[in-house]
């Protein structure tokens, strides 16, 4: 079929042609324009696809975690770790009470340390274990089995930061009265105490990842490796602060004794807590 159109010719309209609007017809026209306007974007909006199908940024993006040895080259994170977990803390205050200015060789000698240590370490009696986040270390831990024939070991924060102790913010003195304390402590209420042991060495998670129960992970693994051991019974021990008890009580380790250790310079005490758990 054809179909013919034939032009129409059209008058071309002046604007002083049309007749003058009253305010009242402004705002009618006004209110018209704007409720096309929304009527076409719910349009266009009902012809998208439905929420459903929008990925979220959770689904985007999922971290791979995983739960493995502590290898040398962990060090590094381990060190960053180490300083955002228990710099805060009342302990590592008082060891490195004017440490700002300073980060960056303490953090260096620290790392050096920490490197050393786990290189000299016997790999049969101190294990790691690191939780990573997309491959990066958030979260680790340091065990050590003991037997009470065993030399008196090194375990504890004073431990690993007594080597950076002369660098300016630190306070050597503090240090050396800090870790006789503890030696003290350690042949009181763990050596003399239990024939052998999984002792808790080292415990952090960076904070930036708290509440992910990482370090109930830790745990879990060190009570699981307590059962495996030759042997009689080997309790799981550690040496808790206030900040880290709530965690090992809720966790099944119970209170065996608490003890402080006085501070130089009329600063008081620093509370600890000794908890073991026992596996059935």
């Amino acid at each position: 079929v054809d179909i013919q159109v034939n032009p129409v010719a059209l008058t071309p309209i002046s604007p002083q042609s049309l007749p003058p609007l009253s305010l009242h017809e402004l705002l009618i026209m006004l209110i018209s324009s704007i409720s096309a306007l929304i009527t076409s974007c719910f349009t266009a909006l009902t012809s998208l696809p439905s929420a459903q199908a929008i990925p979220t940024q959770q689904t985007l993006i999922s971290p791979t975690i995983t739960f493995r040895d502590l290898y040398l080259q962990d060090i590094p994170d381990v060190t960053s770790i180490f300083i955002a977990a228990f710099s805060p803390g009342p302990a590592f205050q008082y060891l490195a009470p004017d440490i700002k200015g300073h980060e960056k060789q303490f953090r260096q000698c620290m790392k050096d340390q920490l490197a050393l240590g786990w290189q000299m370490r016997n790999p049969n009696t101190t294990f790691g274990r690191v939780i990573t986040v997309d491959d990066k270390p958030v979260s680790f831990s340091v065990w050590n089995i003991r037997a009470h024939e065993d030399e008196l070991q090194d375990r504890q924060m004073a431990s690993v930061m007594r080597n950076c102790t002369p660098l300016p913010g630190s306070n050597g003195t503090r240090d050396d009265d800090f870790n006789r304390q503890m030696k003290d402590i350690e042949r009181r209420h763990f050596l003399d105490v239990y024939p052998r042991e999984l002792y808790l060495n080292l415990l952090a998670t960076h904070p930036s990842w708290d509440g992910h129960d990482f370090a109930a992970r830790h745990l879990q693994w060190g009570k699981d490796l307590s059962l495996e051991l030759p042997g009689s019974e080997w309790p799981v021990t550690l040496l808790s602060t206030p900040a880290g008890w709530p965690l090992y009580d809720s966790t099944g380790f119970k209170s065996v004794a608490n003890v402080s250790i006085a501070m130089l310079d009329g600063l008081g005490e620093l509370w600890y807590e000794v908890m073991d758990w026992h596996g059935k």
